[in-house]
C-alpha cells in the first residue's frame, strides 16, 4: 500500500470531508423507488447517525465497505449490531434487512483500498426488491456514485457522471467526482445492455478525487 493510499484511506476512516470536484444533487423523491437496492448501513438501529452506503447484490446479501464494518476504536461491529435499510427516504424505507454474517474481501491482510470491500448475509432475504447485479468496470464509458452523505443522510445524492482510471496494479479505481463521508460502501455504478451493474464499492477520498475498492 503506497504512502497515498494510506493518506486516502485514513482521511476516509478519520470522517474528512473532500475536495469538491463535482455537485452532487439530491435525487428528486420520486426517483428514489428505482433504485431501493441501495440503502443506508447502520449500528443497531436505522435511526443511527453513524452509518455507510450498501448494496443489495442478491436477496439476501449486501456489499458495502469492509472499514464501515469498525467502530471509531477500529474493532469489528458484531453483525448482530448492523442493520440494511433498503431506499431509506426520510423516514420511510423499502425494507429492514438484520445481518446474520460478514464476509471481508481479505480479513487477514493490511487495511488497503484494494481490499476495503465485504459481504453481509441478511437473517432472510428482502423480497420485492430488485438487487443489483455485479460486473467488471467497461474501460471508457463513465460511471455513477449514488450514496447517502452525511451532510444529507436522509436521501439519496448523485454524483452525476463521473470519468475513471485504475490506480495503481490492484484494480484500484480513481474517480473524478466528490464523495464524502456516508458515500463510504456506497456502489460505483456502470449502465450496460441490460442495464445499471455495481463495478466498484467507495471507499476513501484524497486530494486527488476518490478511490474505490475491485469487487470482492
Amino acid at each position: 500500500m503506497t504512502a497515498r493510499t494510506r493518506t486516502s484511506l485514513a482521511l476516509c476512516l478519520a470522517l474528512a470531508a473532500g475536495p469538491v470536484l463535482a455537485g452532487p444533487e439530491m435525487l428528486p423523491p420520486g426517483a428514489h423507488a428505482a433504485w431501493t437496492a441501495i440503502g443506508r448501513l447502520n449500528a443497531a438501529g436505522y435511526r443511527q447517525l453513524r452509518m455507510c452506503t450498501a448494496t443489495l447484490i442478491a436477496p439476501d446479501t449486501v456489499l458495502t465497505a469492509a472499514h464501515c464494518l469498525r467502530d471509531g476504536s477500529g474493532d469489528m461491529i458484531p453483525a448482530e449490531k448492523l442493520r440494511f435499510v433498503a431506499g431509506w427516504l426520510r423516514g420511510s424505507y423499502a425494507a429492514l434487512g438484520r445481518v446474520r454474517k460478514v464476509a471481508l474481501a481479505d480479513p487477514g491482510g493490511p487495511r488497503s483500498v484494494a481490499t476495503d470491500s465485504a459481504l453481509l448475509t441478511l437473517e432472510a432475504p428482502l423480497d420485492g426488491i430488485a438487487p443489483l447485479p455485479l460486473a467488471a468496470p467497461e474501460p471508457g464509458q463513465p460511471v455513477r456514485l449514488l450514496g447517502y452523505r452525511w451532510d444529507r443522510p436522509h436521501a439519496l445524492s448523485d454524483a452525476g457522471r463521473c470519468g475513471f482510471r485504475p490506480e495503481g496494479s490492484q484494480g484500484v479505481l480513481r474517480l473524478d467526482c466528490e464523495a464524502t463521508f456516508g458515500n463510504s460502501g456506497g456502489p460505483v455504478l456502470q449502465q450496460g445492455p441490460q442495464g445499471w451493474r455495481v463495478v466498484a464499492v467507495v471507499s476513501a477520498i484524497d486530494a486527488e478525487g476518490t478511490l474505490a475498492a475491485p469487487l470482492p
